[in-house]
């Protein structure tokens, strides 16, 4: 039996998928704010979610709905979650792209993996380590993004059923 060929980018596909993993999580945190601020059944919510293809078009429709169902009721937690979008759209979303869209190659002079064009955020990270540690940095970023995300929407879950504010 032949040995399996081990490409130099090998190491980089454990962190890529972690980040793109991390990421979906963000995606899903969204997606579940949005079915908890429509007044219709999950399954109506998630098809509409999920016909939109973009990423940036989804986070713009369940924005747009939290500031329509939500500003009315408590304007401080609109904002709070307003204001992750806000964030994941001045950064984020561009730091993930790069790596899932990364075009890697082998630099002929060391045989080291590199990003084949260097103009986004990632290939601008340098040495192969500093790309490496971005990678990391990007997916505990993307976690505890999810993790507010998922934290306002339990509290706006409380707001919309009991009216009120959830105890701290």
């Amino acid at each position: 039996m032949a040995e399996r060929y081990a490409r130099p980018t090998d190491d980089m596909a454990p962190l890529v998928g972690k980040a793109t993993i991390a990421w979906n999580d963000l995606q899903f945190a969204m997606l579940s704010i949005f079915f908890t601020v429509l007044p219709c059944p999950r399954e109506l919510s998630e098809t509409l979610f999920f016909s939109i293809k973009s990423d940036r078009a989804q986070r713009e429709m369940v924005r747009a709905a939290v500031e329509y169902v939500v500003t009315p009721i408590d304007a401080t937690l609109a904002k709070k979650i307003t204001d992750v979008f806000v964030k994941i759209e001045k950064k984020q979303y561009k730091r993930r792209n790069s790596a899932v869209h990364a075009m890697w190659m082998i630099r002929l002079e060391n045989q080291e993996p590199a990003i084949y064009q260097e103009k986004d955020h990632l290939s601008k990270k340098g040495s192969l380590k500093e790309i490496k540690k971005e990678l990391e940095t990007m997916t505990v970023d993307f976690m505890e993004i999810a993790n507010d995300l998922f934290e306002h929407k339990h509290a706006l879950w409380h707001l919309l059923k009991f009216g009120k504010k959830r105890p701290s």
